[in-house]
């Protein structure tokens, strides 16, 4: 998106209002693959989360190009914004993580009592069918 408003030599207010959307989109794709689909997908919210991480890095030291066109105002603002979500996206893949280890240690628990439960059921009716015969 900001490569095409590049091309079509947006005003720099144009190319921040763009990065903004992008930053916003890339926790919405983030939060979309660690919540909303059927099994999350670590490996997206942790590339986004590392791209996140990595602009903030690049905007400690911008390039002149960057330097020249931007406040440092908002050279700044973009890069804790960037920092923050990449926290956000970390932080989210690591409560998601936790959910779904508690999740299927839960599941395998209550395999192991309904499993108890039959055997129990099983042996009780061959008690009782044995003490019938």
């Amino acid at each position: 998106f900001n490569v095409m408003l590049e091309d079509l030599d947006a005003s720099s207010t144009w190319l921040l209002a763009g990065a903004g959307i992008s930053l916003v989109g890339t926790l919405i794709c983030a939060a979309g693959s660690l919540w909303y689909l059927s099994k999350p997908k670590f490996v997206i919210a942790m590339a986004l989360a590392w791209a996140m991480l990595g602009v903030s890095i690049e905007l400690r030291n911008p390039k002149q190009s960057i330097f020249a066109g931007y406040l440092d105002s908002q050279i700044s603002a973009v890069q804790i914004s960037a920092a923050f979500i990449a926290t956000i996206i970390f932080t989210a893949l690591i409560v998601r993580l936790i959910k779904g280890v508690i999740k299927e240690r839960y599941q395998e628990r209550v395999l192991e009592l309904t499993k108890s439960q039959e055997e129990a059921q099983t042996e009780a009716a061959a008690s009782a069918d044995y003490v019938l015969a």
